[in-house]
Formats: structure tokens, sequence, C-alpha cells
């Protein structure tokens, strides 16, 4: 035989009953509402963490964030998170994984990251030579852009130009007929 009581779907149980069941509140327990368990203490210290090393990074990207790291006399985290996080924005959606191989599921690895450190511990120095080659590409860019404006811009002005000759071409004709409608 079993502990579970059969009920019928029209037999409510009250809050007590309930908590009694889950084991939240004695049975007998009826005095008052619910009160919270007093708060444990959070603890004091930091958990240790392994050191940052460039063996995490490909060969190229660790010279690179090495010689930042020199250079800044900073961690090489800053840099190394700063670049690995740039990298991946320009990849963007170019390249992705297919976890499964015999499904069509593809995710697109995006790429999240944030250092954290003392004022004065060379994070934005630091984070903005990792950027610099984004710097460049966005200053390309926006060179780029600015010829494609100038050549739209010079393009609606030929459409414009060439709409107001056309106008002034059908007003002269107009003039020149008297409005009258040519007849076949």
């Amino acid at each position: 035989m079993s502990n579970v009581e059969n009920l019928s779907p029209d037999k409510k149980l009250s809050r007590d009953e309930i908590r009694r069941r889950i084991g939240l509140a004695p049975a007998d327990q009826h005095s008052g509402p619910f009160t919270w368990p007093t708060p444990k203490p959070l603890p004091n210290g930091l958990a240790p963490v392994a050191p940052f090393s460039l063996e995490f990074l490909p060969d190229q990207l660790a010279t690179w964030v090495g010689d930042i790291s020199n250079r800044l006399q900073c961690p090489p985290d800053y840099a190394a998170v700063a670049a690995t996080v740039a990298l991946g924005a320009v990849i963007g959606r170019r390249v992705a994984i297919k976890p499964q191989q015999k499904t069509d599921w593809t995710e697109i690895p995006n790429i999240w990251g944030g250092f954290i450190g003392r004022p004065g511990m060379l994070k934005s120095p630091a984070m903005g030579e990792a950027l610099k080659p984004i710097h460049h590409l966005e200053a390309e860019a926006a060179k780029d852009n600015d010829l494609a404006r100038q050549a739209y811009e010079a393009g609606l002005q030929m459409f414009k130009l060439k709409q107001d000759v056309a106008k002034a071409l059908t007003k002269s004709k107009l003039k020149k007929d008297g409005g009258r409608k040519d007849r076949d």
C-alpha cells in the first residue's frame, strides 16, 4: 500500500496542508505568516584564480597581446580580452559552428568579454592598443562611406538637373504649340 492519498478533483487542500505535505512546516504549526530563515553570511575572501597565460591564445594573437602587455606593463588579460572580442566582432556572422553532424543546427559564436581592475591598472590604454586595428578598419570604412555619399549626392544633383531640363523643354514645347493638342 502506498502513502499517496487519492484525492478527488473537487477536494481542495488548505495552504497549511500543502506546506505540511511538501515539508515546509510541521502539521501542527498554525501560528502566523511564513518567516524566512536567517540568511547565511557571504564569504569575505575571493576565490583563487589561476593567472592568465598567453598559451590560451593562437600564436599570432599571443605574440601581439604579449607585445602590448610588455610595452604598457599591464596584465595580458586586458589586451587579450579586448583583442578576442574585437576579432569576434570583425568575424561576425561569417563563421558558424555546427555542433551536430546530422542536423542543421547552427550556432553563431558571439563573444562577450570584460575585465576588472583597480584604477590605474592601464585597462583603457591596453584596450585602446588592442582595438587599434578595429579603429583603422573603421576609419577606412568611414572614408569609403564618405566617397559613396559624395557619389550619391552628385548622382542626385544630376537627376534633379535632368528633371529640371525635362520640365523646361516640356514648358517651351507647350508654349510653342499654344496649348493645342496634336491631331492625327
